[in-house]
This record gives C-alpha cells, sequence and structure tokens, in this order.
C-alpha cells in the first residue's frame, strides 16, 4: 500500500497544463471536462457554502493557508471511513483541515479530479457519464474545433467519437497564440454543454451536498474561495510530525486559526467529521 508521503508526490505530478487537459483523452468517454468556480457560477448560479475536510501534510497546511479566498481549488471530503483516515498518515501526512468553502463539484465518490497548474479542477466524462447523457455534445465540441482549427487536414473528421485524428493532430500543427484561442473555444464550448445539461448535471454533481449518505469508503468535494475554519492534528502509534509541528502551530497562533490535537484518536476525530456533517443537514432541514 502507498504511503501518503508517496500519494502527495503523485498528487504534484498529476497536475498537467491547460494544453495538455484539452487534448489528454483517448475516447470520447475521456474527454476531459473543465470544473471552476467561474463555470460553475454560469451553470448554476446559487452557491453551496458548506464545512468540508482536507487531509494533507505540514507544507500542504502550509500551502493551504496561502490558498484562502482564492479561486484555486481543492478536493476535500464530508465523510471518510475511519480506516481510510488511518492509512492516510500511517507514514506521513496528519494534518486534517476542516474548511468552509464554495462548493463546485458534489460527488458521493472520488471522481478522480485532476488540477492543472492554474488551479482549475478537470474530470473525465466517464465520471459522470452513468447520469448526464451529452457524449453528442461532447463529440459535437470535439468535431467543431478540428474543422476549424485543423481545417485542411486529410484526415477523417470527428463523427462517432471512434477516432480524434483529425483533432489530436493540432498539436503538432497550431502554433501558442492559435493554441490558446482553441482552450478560449474548449472551455466556452464546454460551458454551453453543462449549461445545456444542467438538470442532469446538478444529479451527478450538486445533490449529493444535501443528503451525504455514500457507501464508498469516502466521497469527494471540489471546493475553493475557503477559509479555514480549525486544524485537526493526528499522529501515528510511533509519534510524528515533531519539530516542524511546532513552527505549524506558531503560523496558526500568528494567523489565528484555532488547532487541536487528537493524538492517536483516530475514530474520536472520525466521529466529530461526521456530526460536523449531520449538524449541517438538520440546519438545511433535511435528513
Amino acid at each position: 500500500m502507498k504511503s501518503f508521503k508517496h500519494y502527495l508526490k503523485e498528487e504534484v505530478a498529476w497536475q498537467q497544463s491547460t494544453s495538455k487537459m484539452v487534448f489528454d483523452f483517448g475516447d470520447k468517454y475521456a474527454i476531459k471536462i473543465p470544473l471552476s468556480s467561474a463555470i460553475i457560477d454560469k451553470v448554476f448560479p446559487d452557491k453551496i457554502r458548506t464545512t468540508v475536510f482536507h487531509v494533507t501534510d505540514i507544507k500542504g497546511g502550509e500551502n493551504l493557508i496561502k490558498l484562502q479566498n482564492k479561486k484555486k481549488s481543492v478536493s476535500a471530503f464530508f465523510f471518510m471511513d475511519t480506516s481510510y483516515l488511518m492509512q492516510g498518515i500511517q507514514n506521513s501526512g496528519g494534518t486534517i483541515a476542516e474548511l468552509d468553502g464554495n462548493v463546485i463539484a458534489s460527488a458521493s465518490h472520488d471522481i478522480m479530479s485532476q488540477p492543472d497548474k492554474s488551479g482549475r479542477r478537470w474530470i473525465s466524462y466517464a465520471d459522470i457519464a452513468d447520469h448526464v447523457p451529452m457524449e453528442e455534445d461532447l463529440i459535437g465540441l470535439i468535431s467543431k474545433l478540428a474543422n476549424k482549427y485543423n481545417p485542411d487536414s486529410k484526415l477523417e473528421d470527428v463523427t462517432d467519437g471512434r477516432s480524434f485524428g483529425k483533432y489530436w493532430q493540432m498539436q503538432e500543427k497550431i502554433d501558442a497564440k492559435t493554441l490558446s484561442l482553441v482552450i478560449r473555444d474548449y472551455i466556452t464550448g464546454m460551458t454551453t454543454i453543462l449549461k445545456k445539461n444542467k438538470q442532469d448535471l446538478f444529479y451527478a454533481m450538486r445533490q449529493y451536498s444535501n443528503e451525504r449518505i455514500t457507501k464508498r469508503s469516502w466521497d469527494e468535494q471540489l471546493v475553493d474561495k475557503f477559509t479555514i475554519q480549525k486544524i485537526h492534528f493526528l499522529t501515528t502509534a510511533g509519534g510524528g510530525l515533531g519539530g516542524i509541528k511546532d513552527d505549524f502551530i506558531a503560523i496558526l497562533d500568528k494567523k489565528r486559526i484555532p488547532y487541536k490535537s487528537w493524538d492517536i484518536d483516530y475514530a474520536g476525530l472520525a466521529t466529530y467529521i461526521r456530526q460536523v456533517g449531520e449538524a449541517e443537514i438538520r440546519t438545511m432541514g433535511t435528513k
């Protein structure tokens, strides 16, 4: 099993440029869909402001402070099974941030959101295809872009989602200025598609925030423009965190951010996280 430290390194490597995202798919189900507050605000003007939790390490906690009230999104959760909370901090981590943020996407499972270097999150169509039947719209957008920016190609046009050669070929033919136009039209086109399918999209990416009942080991909530309400520290049975925790606490004191140490009481923290969610559900008037 991978350590959380290894996972954190993978998360950095997971980041791609926006230009990579718009070409990074092998079939129609792998087409990347951009998610950001700017896009979601156009699809769903009503904002969802709520409490979520984000697992990281000391360094990640320091970076999280810098991201407060900004548009860069982070992946968080309402619920995480105690066993996974423990596994996540066996070799590193140990810092759980309690955040108040704007929900960009809310899912009952890990939707494998991938950040680009600007902080915008992307998901593959496969992650929502069961609930949002918009493959024809996606194929149509890719075809439109291929014909607009690669009109002289002798490759077959995109018609049924089985071959995107004409579109992929653009990477080798267009200059940086044209690439920026492709990205602009891609994101604009995706926003239009999401707006067209907003009813199905609401069920797939918003409704869960009102229910918060999952059979999975954790759910995934994408939030931005967040503030840190509290930092929770956990240590392993062998200790951990050490002097860097003291340094981080000094930063928290300076920023007036509350914190609590749970030692190795994983179950206690998991219960606290669940109770916070239950309290919010009661406030909403739902069950």
